[in-house]
């Protein structure tokens, strides 16, 4: 690549980020994927609360494991993505805002 052809791509590059400065965002994610990943996400939340649910019962029925089961929960509890945030990047990618932070 010459330099002109470098300094033609820069500035074609320029142009379109004015001509699109206006513009709403476009969408990078297609209606079927943006379905896919909101049902993705109720699944995961539905699975994690049941299997909650069911540990916390187990955890009721024995004084042996009581302590390992509480441990679990705690730590399930901090490793499990922000519920919020995931559908927020699931409603920006649809919106085209994509960058605007990572499931936390």
């Amino acid at each position: 690549m010459t330099i002109q052809d470098s300094r033609r791509e820069y500035e074609g590059e320029v142009i379109n980020l004015f001509a699109n400065m206006g513009r709403a965002p476009r969408s990078t994610i297609s209606d079927a994927d943006y379905e896919n990943e909101l049902s993705s996400a109720a699944i995961f939340y539905n699975a994690l609360m049941q299997f909650r649910s069911r540990v916390l019962a187990s955890k009721e029925l024995t004084g042996m494991r009581k302590d390992a089961l509480t441990e679990l929960l705690d730590g399930l509890e901090d490793l499990t993505p922000n519920m919020t945030a995931w559908e927020e990047e699931i409603s920006n990618a649809k919106r085209g805002y994509i960058g605007a932070g990572g499931i936390k």
